[in-house]
């Protein structure tokens, strides 16, 4: 359910919100959303738009036991110095049409992706993408499975649900049912097993 609104509000979707004692209102809500958090969020998005939308930044120290009593008298001396330095990020971000994505929060982004869709992270550590790749879904499934156990987690979903993901995640997949010893095999064109074992791509 938070994913859901997460994803509607920052799509920019039309919403109804309930209003205590008035009629609901219908509208698209111009905001952005200001998460602080000690660790990522773990937020299901197997299409991975959510992290899409994301700027992260990361703060490394902690003012916990030495906090600035003064910081707000210390800060209002430096308010028209602020004003300029907030005007200054406002036209930069006219210009661009978009925040800027600090270098530091790039690597925690990735991490952000990989939380919210492991099957997105299953992809670029175990397979290859080309149009000619093919490969039977019980494999890929299997190899699925093995890489999800390799990370420490026994309950690696059902192959539906695994499917389900692996489409949000590859849009171009497409089903074939090719005969292999006289039966027919369902299978995956344009995805394929990269070589080695269950642990590709892991430290």
């Amino acid at each position: 359910m938070i994913t859901e609104r997460l994803l509607a509000i920052t799509g920019e979707d039309t919403l109804t919100v309930n209003r205590k004692h008035l009629t609901p209102v219908t509208a698209r809500l111009k905001t952005r959303l200001v998460l602080l958090s000690n660790e990522l969020p773990r937020l299901a998005d197997a299409s991975r738009a959510l992290a899409s939308r994301m700027v992260l930044l990361r703060l490394t120290r902690s003012w916990l036991g030495r906090e600035d009593r003064s910081l707000t008298d210390r800060l209002r001396d430096e308010l028209p110095g602020i004003l300029l330095w907030a005007v200054a990020g406002w036209q930069r971000l006219q210009q661009q049409g978009h925040l800027t994505q600090p270098l530091a929060g790039r690597e925690l982004l990735a991490e952000v992706e990989n939380l919210a869709s492991p099957v997105s992270a299953f992809v670029r550590d175990c397979c290859v993408m080309t149009p000619q790749a093919t490969v039977s879904i019980q494999e890929l499934f299997e190899r699925w499975r093995s890489w999800w156990q390799h990370k420490g987690d026994v309950h690696p979903g059902s192959e539906s649900l695994f499917c389900r993901n692996l489409h949000a995640v590859v849009a171009s997949l497409q089903t074939t049912r090719p005969r292999v010893k006289g039966k027919q095999v369902r299978c995956y064109q344009g995805i394929g097993l990269s070589g080695g074992g269950p642990g590709d791509g892991m430290p």
